[in-house]
């Protein structure tokens, strides 16, 4: 294991925050397995902490080619070797979305890969790892704290590529975080 999963695995005990494997360049070339960004429990703890925003509709998104809107959500803010990783978290109340964001604060794209892990969990809690995306900021503000933006992702199961979850198109709108 590589010493940013294992930092990221560290915070994700004492803390219940989320992890991911990393997806750099390097290892899109080699078969990897990769590690599930969130159990159930920990989204459930998750949006304990955020506070679960029931009724309020801040993502949408066309998910294998059906219409996906947002129940719920949550965005965790926490800090490692310096460096702030904002984790955020949407639920329709069965399918889950999580990424993990470690890049500039500003707005931009980020594709998947070191500073954007991402992962999809379905109603069964089966996780997707996402190999390929991207995330396009078009608001974000680390003084009034919200963020808003687009992303695609195409996530695959570890142990079974032919079982795979495809996001398109996707937006959040205010998500905010404490």
């Amino acid at each position: 294991m590589s010493s940013k999963i294992r930092i990221l695995l560290s915070l994700c005990i004492t803390s219940a925050f989320f992890i991911g494997a990393c997806n750099s360049p390097s290892l899109k070339e080699k078969e990897t397995e990769k590690e599930p960004l969130i159990t159930k429990q920990q989204a459930d703890s998750v949006l304990k902490q955020t506070g679960n925003m029931p009724n309020r509709t801040n993502a949408h998104a066309e998910m294998d080619n059906a219409s996906w809107v947002s129940t719920s959500f949550g965005v965790n803010v926490f800090n490692a070797n310096g460096k702030r990783t904002y984790s955020i978290y949407l639920t329709d109340g069965s399918s889950k979305i999580i990424m993990n964001y470690s890049g500039p604060e500003q707005k931009g794209i980020t594709n998947t890969g070191e500073t954007l892990q991402a992962s999809i969990m379905d109603a069964k809690n089966v996780a997707y790892p996402c190999e390929h995306g991207l995330i396009e900021f078009t608001q974000f503000d680390t003084l009034s704290k919200h963020m808003s933006g687009n992303f695609k992702l195409y996530c695959a199961q570890a142990n079974d590529k032919t079982k795979a979850k495809n996001i398109p198109n996707a937006t959040f709108t205010d998500l905010t975080w404490k």
